[in-house]
């Protein structure tokens, strides 16, 4: 979604529903959440990694 700030997603705490299964849900939701930015900054990491492998510093000089 171009041109838009993506969603926020709020974290939950457990003292603010009444229903255990819908605190469950929400811790479970918590977790995935917690996995994901885990897995995608590894991931950011490693094609950064493997992206400067093939980077050359590159010597400019005057009048080139």
């Amino acid at each position: 979604m171009y041109g838009r700030a993506p969603p926020s997603l709020a974290r939950f705490v457990p003292s603010e529903t009444a229903m255990e299964t819908e605190a469950q849900e929400l811790m479970n939701h918590d977790e995935a959440l917690k996995q994901l930015r885990y897995h995608l900054s590894r991931t950011q990491e490693q094609m950064a990694k493997f992206a400067n492998k093939k980077r050359k510093p590159s010597q400019i000089k005057v009048g080139d």
